[in-house]
């Protein structure tokens, strides 16, 4: 099945390069316009056949190039650009994508951080269909990585990676054989959005398990938690 890839970090890297040891065909790859690390930039231009930067998705050029490639799926993973219908329906196997929660919660930006900071004792990885609203698809596969006391952003995000290629490789191969269910989301949902500055400066009026967590949600490579002298 010739796949049409979507992605940046070490989350895209990991799904990467599982689809290429279960003998995935990734036809193309779009990167961010600003990729976050150099691995998957690198990685993708040895191994894809096409690979694209600073494009518009959904322009009609670009719906030549797809149309050109004949991809059968389209994975996402950790990719910045918000698709059109139009764009979506060029996959006759659909369009998927990769969300660090445990879907319905946690729908939005740096769910992982917010996870942490928030106290949670485990973590989910789900694999969904693309929607129009973000992150309401129907889930192909979800799973959940406990956090113990001793994890932090920085040991969290290898265990969270390694999950997501699983998942995805799965879930695609899954798609590729048509033996697969899909599910609602059940239950209420919450929303986290992207930080922003001032989002690291601890509040000691917390209680001090509050103050814990939330210097282990942004650890590194998170920006680390801050404090006024």
């Amino acid at each position: 099945m010739k796949v049409f890839f979507l992605g940046d970090g070490a989350w895209a890297s990991e799904s990467f390069k599982q689809l290429l040891d279960r003998g995935g065909e990734i036809v193309g790859v779009v990167l961010r316009k600003r990729v976050t690390e150099e691995e998957f930039p690198n990685l993708v231009r040895k191994h894809a056949a096409k690979v694209f930067q600073d494009v518009d998705v959904n322009s009609e050029s670009f719906a030549a190039t797809i149309e050109s490639l004949r991809a059968e799926i389209l994975v996402c993973v950790s990719y910045d650009q918000i698709m059109k219908p139009e764009f979506l329906k060029r996959f006759p196997k659909g369009a998927w994508n990769l969300h660090a929660s445990k879907l319905p919660k946690y729908r939005g930006r740096a769910a992982v951080y917010w996870a942490l900071i928030n106290g949670e004792q485990e973590i989910g990885v789900t694999f969904h269909e693309i929607a129009p609203k973000v992150d309401t698809g129907r889930i192909l596969i979800q799973e959940m990585v406990p956090v113990t006391e001793d994890d932090d952003l920085g040991t969290m995000l290898p265990k969270l990676a390694k999950v997501a290629g699983e998942i995805v490789a799965k879930g695609v191969g899954l798609i590729d054989k048509g033996d697969y269910e899909l599910r609602e989301q059940v239950g209420d949902p919450s929303y986290c959005r992207r930080r922003k500055a001032g989002d690291e400066i601890i509040d000691w009026n917390w209680s001090s398990q509050r103050v814990l967590n939330f210097v282990r949600g942004l650890t590194r490579p998170g920006p680390g938690a801050t404090t006024p002298l």
